[in-house]
């Protein structure tokens, strides 16, 4: 039978198939395919480019702030735009996330203080390249400047005379007027600072900020006369009151004089005898001679006469001076003549001789002005000489003074005080005992010299005048070897290590601040504690110049307050070497005369961490340059966290230079 639907059971059948609905979802998720992908695509592409954006960003970013601490001068050159493109090609590597077209251009419309980059990429899409979208287009625009904050800046420098040398430890020497020689570690650091100059005169050119430099060179002293003489009238230096006097290991003449004591007289008659003769008769008229001392020829008598003159001479005359003492003679009497009993005849010729003796002897005595005074040795010796002119000549127009240690018969020489001084007392302790703490401060507390904010009250806490030209080191009769004797016939001038004058924190033009820096010479010994001594001085808003480090900048803003220690050698100090502690030898301060060299090295160095840490703890942030040496352990803890550098060519100096201007000038982002 023939299968047929009628139209009642074909109206069942729709309804069936209207009511199963075992696999609609097919059709659904076709349906829904294209749109998910693209969805999901989208997510993935967009991740992909905001990664590109955020890499670019960050690329473009790190090469504006390359390129602006490049900049050296005044100008964006091609140095600076070499930098900045290094910096973005490291930073957003070639072919990242497949980008291609990649492009950075840095620029700068300010000469330099700022410096502009734009940066484009274009990333190739995963899965939106099916409906059409091949690539996504990123860019980034960024710029970094030097925005500087008010900035005061204290620049110790060392200018010993191994800054003469060098960077690589040759020799230079200098010229006729004892300055460095192009080449030197000197001239490199000229050129370093004025960079640095340069830089912080950049960012500042178009700010209201205010920056301050200061300056200490030391050597195995400092050169402070100007600063504690003009200090508001303090008696704040021995010499600054009439009749001041100071102790140095000095020398002074010793001469001979001769003192009279008055005249001796005497006399005496001598009788000459003689024995007759066939020839040998003396007669009246040469009796007289002989008693007048005067010539006769009568043979036999010429031994006798030989003790009043020689024979053949000229007549010696009467009287006659031998020395001090007159001889005259005169006829006293003549005897006739008498036989003995064997018949001889004899003849007695009396003459008497007065004498008269000057009775002179001779004294040593210091002063030269007597008449009559002759020079007679140095003696070298520990001596109290007057100072009050001396520290007053520092001013030109006062007189230079004539030089105490000198002799009276010579021409006066005349000096005048260059401004270096003998440090104020201090404590003779072992490196051990001498530290910082935030809570005792720099110890032992009685060592004045250590004492960075004490004013002046007395003697012992006043500084001294240094005064190269009268100090001497005590040395034995030989000339061979240093002594400690109280007194000595033998002496060596101590050496002359004073630097130029320090000066205050003020504000300078270019050319204000490029002649101090050519006027610096290479000269002295290596004492770092005495530099960091008086840096901490002139940097601390509570010593004795508080009135100039606190100075309100003009827009009112906060002051960075900075510290430049730069040294080309480790500290040398020597027993021997007139510092701002003596002689430490004969005079010792630091150390016990016994103690070596190495020893004396401890002791200062200690001094010079226990100042490091005074003066950080006052907010001052130090960075250290060793320039052509080691960043010896004790360099390295003076300075600040992260601003410890070691240069060893002027290249790498100018570098560091431009570091601490980025740290100090705080370089950032600005867009």
């Amino acid at each position: 039978m023939k299968n047929r639907i009628s139209g009642y059971n074909k109206g069942k059948v729709f309804k069936r198939l209207l009511k199963d609905q075992s696999g609609n979802a097919i059709i659904f998720v076709g349906a829904s395919l294209i749109p998910l992908l693209a969805l999901v695509g989208g997510g993935v592409d967009a991740s992909r480019g905001y990664m590109a954006q955020a890499r670019l960003q960050q690329a473009c970013d790190a090469a504006t702030l390359a390129g602006r601490r490049a900049v050296g001068d005044d100008s964006f050159d091609d140095d600076a735009e070499l930098q900045a493109n290094r910096l973005f090609n490291a930073n957003f590597e070639r072919g990242f996330l497949g980008a291609v077209n990649t492009s950075f251009t840095a620029s700068s419309i300010d000469g330099g203080n700022s410096v502009q980059g734009v940066a484009s990429a274009e990333v190739p899409t995963v899965i939106m390249r099916i409906f059409g979208n091949e690539e996504i287009t990123v860019s980034a625009t960024c710029e970094a400047a030097l925005n500087v904050a008010n900035a005061d800046v204290m620049m110790v420098l060392d200018t010993t005379g191994s800054m003469r040398f060098a960077p690589d430890g040759t020799d230079l020497g200098t010229d006729g007027n004892g300055d460095a020689l192009a080449g030197s570690r000197m001239f490199a650091l000229r050129d370093a600072a004025k960079t640095f100059y340069t830089v912080l005169e950049n960012a500042t050119s178009q700010t209201r900020a205010r920056v301050r430099y200061g300056f200490v060179p030391y050597t195995a002293t400092v050169n402070v006369g100007n600063l504690i003489t003009n200090n508001s009238g303090a008696s704040l230096l021995t010499g600054s009151r009439a009749g001041d006097t100071h102790t140095y290991p000095s020398r002074r003449a010793v001469y001979e004089i001769e003192i009279d004591d008055g005249v001796s007289t005497d006399q005496f008659d001598t009788t000459f005898t003689h024995t007759d003769g066939s020839d040998a008769f003396l007669t009246q008229e040469n009796c007289n001679r002989y008693a007048n001392n005067q010539s006769f020829d009568y043979f036999t008598v010429q031994d006798f006469r030989a003790t009043f003159r020689t024979r053949n001479e000229p007549n010696p005359g009467n009287p006659v001076t031998v020395g001090n003492t007159t001889s005259s003679f005169s006829f006293v009497s003549w005897q006739g003549g008498f036989r003995f009993p064997d018949g001889t005849l004899i003849l007695r010729c009396t003459r008497r001789v007065d004498t008269e003796t000057q009775l002179i002897r001779t004294e040593e005595t210091y002063d030269g002005t007597i008449d009559g005074a002759t020079f007679l040795r140095f003696e070298y010796s520990n001596l109290t000489w007057p100072v009050d002119d001396y520290v007053a000549s520092i001013d030109p127009t006062n007189p230079a003074v004539k030089r105490p240690s000198e002799r009276e018969d010579q021409p006066d020489i005349f000096d005048r005080w260059s401004g270096c001084i003998e440090e104020r007392d201090t404590v003779s302790a072992p490196a051990t005992d001498i530290g910082f703490t935030a809570f005792t401060g720099v110890t032992p507390t009685d060592a004045s010299d250590l004492d960075i904010d004490g004013v002046p009250t007395n003697v012992e806490t006043r500084w001294r005048p240094y005064w190269p030209e009268i100090t001497y080191n005590r040395v034995n009769d030989a000339f061979t070897s240093f002594v400690q004797d109280s007194v000595a016939n033998q002496g060596q001038l101590a050496g002359d290590n004073c630097p130029q004058p320090a000066q205050l924190l003020s504000e300078l033009t270019q050319t204000e601040y490029n002649n101090y820096i050519d006027s610096l010479r290479p000269n002295g010994a290596t004492y770092h504690d005495i530099g960091a001594i008086w840096g901490a001085r002139l940097a601390s808003p509570e010593g004795l110049f508080q009135a100039n480090v606190n100075a309100d900048a003009p827009n009112n803003g906060f002051v960075s307050r900075n510290m430049i220690f730069l040294t080309d050698g480790t500290l040398e100090p020597n027993r021997f070497t007139y510092s701002a502690y003596g002689t430490e030898f004969q005079n010792p301060l630091v150390g016990p005369s016994a103690a070596s060299n190495d020893e004396l090295r401890l002791r200062h160095d200690a001094r010079f961490l226990a100042i490091c840490g005074a003066i950080k703890a006052k907010r001052i942030r130090i960075f250290v340059i060793a320039f052509g040496t080691g960043l010896t352990p004790s360099l390295r803890t003076c300075a600040s966290a992260d601003s410890a550098f070691v240069a060893d060519d002027a290249a790498a100096l100018n570098d560091r230079f431009l570091q601490i201007a980025t740290n100090i000038a705080d370089l950032r982002l600005t867009n």
